[in-house]
C-alpha cells in the first residue's frame, strides 16, 4: 500500500500502486501512459477521466517529493533519455529507504522546488 503524502487533499489515505500513469495530452501516447477521453463524454468516460485526473495529481505530488529530496533532479542532467526510467526508479528506491530509516521529509523542500520551477 502507498500512503498518500500530505500535499494531496483527499479523504482517501491509501491506495494500491498502479503500473499505468496518466499522460496529459501534451505528451505522446506510449504503451504505459493513458490519456483522458475528449469531448461528448458518457458517464463512464467522465468517471474514468475523474480518476485519471486524481492519479495525475498523485503522480505529480510523488515527483515533487522526489525532486524535493533529490534537488539534482530539478537540474539539467547529462544522461541518455533511455536511462530516465532507471534514474526515477533509483531516486524512488533511495527515497523509500530514507523513509524506512526514519529520515524526515520537509514539506518546505516541495515548496522550494515549486518556487524554482515557477521562476
Amino acid at each position: 500500500m502507498f500512503r498518500l503524502p500530505k500535499c494531496l487533499n483527499t479523504k482517501q489515505n491509501e491506495m494500491a500502486a498502479a503500473e499505468i500513469s496518466h499522460s496529459p495530452t501534451a505528451y505522446p501516447l506510449l504503451p504505459w501512459l493513458m490519456q483522458p477521453y475528449m469531448s461528448h463524454l458518457d458517464p463512464h468516460q467522465a468517471h474514468f477521466n475523474h480518476y485519471l485526473g486524481w492519479t495525475c495529481t498523485l503522480v505529480e505530488c510523488a515527483f515533487s517529493h522526489l525532486k524535493g529530496r533529490w534537488c539534482s533532479l530539478t537540474a539539467y542532467l547529462k544522461f541518455a533519455e533511455d536511462n530516465l526510467p532507471q534514474v526515477i526508479i533509483a531516486a524512488s528506491v533511495l527515497h523509500n529507504i530514507c523513509k524506512a530509516w526514519g529520515e524526515q521529509f520537509h514539506e518546505a523542500w516541495v515548496k522550494e522546488v515549486q518556487h524554482v520551477e515557477d521562476a
